[in-house]
C-alpha cells in the first residue's frame, strides 16, 4: 500500500511541477497567486517525500499528510474558481494546477483505505505439516 501511495504522490508532484513550470514560463499567466503558492507547497511536500524515502524512513503518515494537503488545496482552488473568478480559456496544464472533483474523490478514497489499513483481519497461515492439513492441537 505504501509503494502505491508513494507512486501516486510522486506522479502528482511531477505533473504539478511540470504544469507550474509551464504556467510560470508564459508571460500571460492567468492563474491567481494563491493557486500557484498552494501548488508550490504540494511540490515541496512531494520533494520531501522523495528525500525521506531515500533515507528509508518513509511512513504511511507522511503520505497521508500529502494527500490531505492535496485534497484541501484542490477543494479551496475549486471553491475559489467556482465563486466568481472566471477564466475564459483554461489550458490542460492549468487544470492540473487547479484539480477537479474526480481527483478529490480519488484522493478521499485513497485516504479512506490508508486510514483503514490496520482494521482488517489478517489470518496468518502457520501450517507445519503436509500440504492441506491443519496443525495438530
Amino acid at each position: 500500500m505504501k509503494r502505491v501511495l508513494f507512486f501516486l504522490a510522486i506522479m502528482g508532484t511531477i505533473l504539478r511541477g511540470g504544469a507550474l513550470s509551464i504556467e510560470l514560463f508564459f508571460p500571460n499567466a492567468q492563474m491567481p497567486l494563491f493557486v500557484l503558492v498552494c501548488n508550490g507547497i504540494l511540490i515541496a511536500l512531494g520533494a520531501a517525500l522523495v528525500v525521506v524515502s531515500l533515507m528509508n524512513r518513509l511512513r504511511i503518515r507522511y503520505l497521508q499528510v500529502y494527500f490531505i494537503a492535496d485534497v484541501l488545496f484542490m477543494l479551496v482552488s475549486l471553491f475559489y474558481f467556482g465563486s466568481g473568478s472566471v477564466i475564459a480559456e483554461v489550458r490542460w496544464y492549468e487544470l492540473a494546477l487547479v484539480g477537479n472533483l474526480l481527483q478529490v474523490i480519488l484522493d478521499l478514497a485513497i485516504l479512506f483505505f490508508s486510514f483503514r489499513r490496520h482494521r482488517y483481519i489478517r489470518i496468518k497461515s502457520d501450517f507445519s505439516g503436509d500440504a492441506g492439513e491443519p496443525p495438530e492441537a
